[in-house]
C-alpha cells in the first residue's frame, strides 16, 4: 500500500501542470546531539553546589511543525518550520539562604 501511495505521489508530481499548494500543521519530535549545550549545563550544575534539583541535560525536542508547499510547472517545493523546544530548570537555596529557581 505504501509503495502505491509513493508511486502515485511521484507520478502526480511529474505530470502536474497546474499550481497546487498545500499547508500542513502537525506535531513532531526528534532526538538530537546537543553535546555543547550539555557541557554548559554540566558547568552550570558544577558551579552551583547548593542546587537541590540540578538541571538535566537536553536530549529530546518536540513541538508544533508548520509546512508550506506546492507544485508549479513540474517543480515541487516545500518549506517547514518547527517550533521544537525543551525546557529545563534547576532550583535550590544558595549560601545566603535565598531560594533560587533558574
Amino acid at each position: 500500500m505504501h509503495k502505491f501511495v509513493l508511486i502515485f505521489i511521484l507520478f502526480f508530481s511529474v505530470t502536474a501542470k497546474t499550481q497546487v499548494g498545500y499547508f500542513m500543521l502537525g506535531y513532531g519530535g526528534n532526538v538530537t546531539n546537543v553535546d555543547r549545550i550539555s557541557e554548559v549545563v554540566n558547568n552550570y550544575n558544577e558551579t552551583r553546589p547548593w542546587l537541590d534539583k540540578e538541571m538535566k541535560p537536553f536530549s529530546y525536542l518536540d513541538g508544533v511543525v508548520i509546512t508550506f508547499g506546492g507544485v508549479i510547472d513540474h517543480v515541487w517545493a516545500e518549506t517547514e518550520y518547527g517550533f521544537r523546544s525543551q525546557k529545563n530548570s534547576a532550583s535550590g537555596t544558595d549560601l545566603y539562604g535565598y531560594f533560587n529557581t533558574q
